[in-house]
Order: C-alpha cells, then sequence, then structure tokens
C-alpha cells in the first residue's frame, strides 16, 4: 500500500516533491474514500499543462521498474 511518495531531481521537479495519501480529517465527507486511519482509497492528480503530472506517474514507474527488476530504466 502506498502511502507516501517523494521525488526529487527528477525530470521536471528540482526541489523535493511529496504525494500523501494520507487523509486530512479537517475535510468531512472523506469516510467513504478512507482504507483506514492511515489512508485513502483512490486520488486525482490534477493540474494545468506542463505542471508535472505525467513526470509524478513516470517517476514511480522508475521506482517501480527498480524494485521488480533491481536496475534503474534507462530513457
Amino acid at each position: 500500500m502506498l502511502i507516501e511518495f517523494k521525488a526529487k531531481n527528477y525530470k521536471s521537479f528540482e526541489q523535493e516533491m511529496v504525494l500523501s495519501l494520507r487523509p486530512v480529517f479537517t475535510q468531512k465527507g472523506l469516510g467513504y474514500s478512507i482504507i483506514s486511519n492511515k489512508a485513502l482509497c483512490s486520488s486525482v492528480i490534477y493540474g494545468p499543462n506542463c505542471a508535472g503530472k505525467s513526470n509524478i506517474i513516470e517517476a514511480m514507474t522508475t521506482l517501480k521498474d527498480f524494485l521488480l527488476t533491481g536496475q534503474i530504466p534507462k530513457f
């Protein structure tokens, strides 16, 4: 289960980027989307063009490939 993903110095992310799937309990109406007190069931990545949305997914894919093969994929 993915709770938090961080990437730094990857493609368009010079500074550290954090994608957190922890619920924010100050928001109302999230009860249906929380697996436990620790994680959301789903999330949405949205933003303007060229904001780095695809780079977040590519960074996650690179991590997955590294964990499965032990090698950093070449682009």
